[in-house]
C-alpha cells in the first residue's frame, strides 16, 4: 500500500517542482529587468553629473543582480570621478573577477591607478586591455600618457603612434605625441604634430 501511495505522488511532485522552477525563473527575470532599470537610471543621473544619485542606482542594480558587471564598472567610474579611488579599484576588481576578459575593466582600473600615480600598475592594466582588445585606441593613448609621465618619451611616442594609426583623427594623440617629441628634442616633429 505504501508503494502505491508513493507512486501516486510522483506526478504531483514532478508538477510541483516544475511550477517552483517556473516561479524562480520568473522572479529572476523580474530582478534582472529591475536591475537594468536601476542601471539605466544611474546612467541618466551620471549624464547630469548627479554622481551620488548614480551610485545609489548602481547599488540598487547590483543588489538586484550581484553579477551585473556593467553596474560595477559604471559605479567604479563614478567613484573614480568623485576621488573614491579605493572604491573604484574594488569595483573594477569585482568586474575582473566576474569577467576576466572585460577589457574596459582593465582600462578603467588603469585610469584609477594612473590618477593615484601608480604608473607601473596603470601600465600593466593598459597592457592587459590591449592584449584583450588589440585595437583599443584609448588604451594605447593612456599607456602613452603613463610613459610620458615617467619621462619615457620614446615609449610614449610609440604608444601615440599606435593610437594615431588606429584613429588618424585623434587630435589629443597628436598633441601629446608632440609633447613627447619635445622631450626627445625632436622639435621639428613636435611642431608637425602640434600643427595637425
Amino acid at each position: 500500500m505504501i508503494e502505491k501511495a508513493n507512486k501516486s505522488l510522483v506526478p504531483y511532485k514532478s508538477d510541483l517542482l516544475a511550477r517552483v522552477k517556473n516561479a524562480i525563473d520568473i522572479t529572476n527575470r523580474l530582478l534582472i529587468e529591475q536591475a537594468e532599470e536601476s542601471f539605466k537610471k544611474g546612467n541618466a543621473k551620471l549624464e547630469f553629473k548627479d554622481y551620488y544619485g548614480a551610485i545609489e542606482d548602481y547599488n540598487k542594480a547590483i543588489e538586484l543582480n550581484p553579477v551585473y558587471t556593467d553596474a560595477f564598472l559604471n559605479r567604479g567610474i563614478v567613484k573614480n570621478d568623485i576621488k573614491d579611488f579605493a572604491g573604484a579599484i574594488s569595483d573594477f576588481n569585482k568586474v575582473i573577477k566576474l569577467n576576466p576578459v572585460y577589457a574596459d575593466a582593465y582600462l578603467n582600473r588603469g585610469i584609477t591607478k594612473h590618477d593615484l600615480k601608480d604608473f607601473t600598475g596603470a601600465d600593466v592594466d593598459y597592457g592587459k586591455a590591449i592584449e584583450l582588445n588589440p585595437d583599443y585606441v584609448v588604451a594605447f593613448y593612456n599607456r602613452g600618457m603613463v610613459k610620458r609621465a615617467i619621462k619615457n618619451f620614446k615609449g610614449a611616442v610609440e604608444e601615440y603612434n599606435k593610437a594615431i594609426e588606429l584613429n588618424p583623427d585623434f587630435e589629443d594623440a597628436y598633441n601629446n605625441r608632440g609633447i613627447a617629441k619635445t622631450g626627445l628634442e625632436d622639435f621639428q616633429g613636435a611642431i608637425e604634430d602640434f600643427d595637425m
